[in-house]
């Protein structure tokens, strides 16, 4: 294959990250804002966090594969953050899911025109990834993603409010 050219090797990673997309945004539908930023306990995050986070994520795969893009809460739960810091203003809901949209936006026009060549790419990390190239890192992006979605939608049920909806 030219190395110019779009690529369908992964495929599976895209639906992963597709499929997360709605999830996503299925987790936090109808969260009360109390809800949303209220931890269930000192040794859990809330959804504010978590959301956050893993939308920080999602904004670093499609950097990853060359999308500009912002990461507007990485000061506060971006990459290295694992919990969350007192006194911190988190964002609301509302704010998360505009993001989470446009960030999915780039993320899937990135995943489309995604060559051999950007996959192959090396990246310096610390993760434990079988090869450091552009394509083992989205893989581990889109497995952490789906973590914190089933995170998100296990929160969402213990609030009383009723399992996400598997479908878009």
């Amino acid at each position: 294959m030219n190395a110019s050219t779009a690529t369908n090797r992964i495929d599976g990673i895209r639906l992963v990250f597709q499929a997360n997309g709605f999830l996503f945004l299925n987790a936090l539908r109808d969260v009360p804002e109390s809800v949303f930023v209220t931890r269930a306990n000192d040794h859990v995050n809330h959804m504010s966090f978590i959301a956050a986070h893993v939308t920080n994520a999602r904004a670093r795969a499609a950097a990853l594969l060359g999308a500009k893009t912002t990461f507007p809460w990485d000061e506060i739960a971006g990459g290295s953050s694992t919990s969350i810091a007192e006194g911190v203003q988190y964002p609301k809901r509302g704010e998360v899911e505009s993001e989470w949209q446009r960030t999915t936006r780039l993320l899937m026009e990135a995943l489309n025109g995604a060559t051999d060549e950007a996959l192959d790419a090396p990246v310096e990390t610390g993760l434990p990834l079988p090869k450091k190239t552009v394509e083992m890192l989205i893989s581990f992006l889109a497995m952490h993603e789906s973590y914190h979605v089933g995170q998100l939608g296990l929160l969402r049920k213990q609030s009383g409010l009723g399992a996400m909806n598997l479908r878009p």
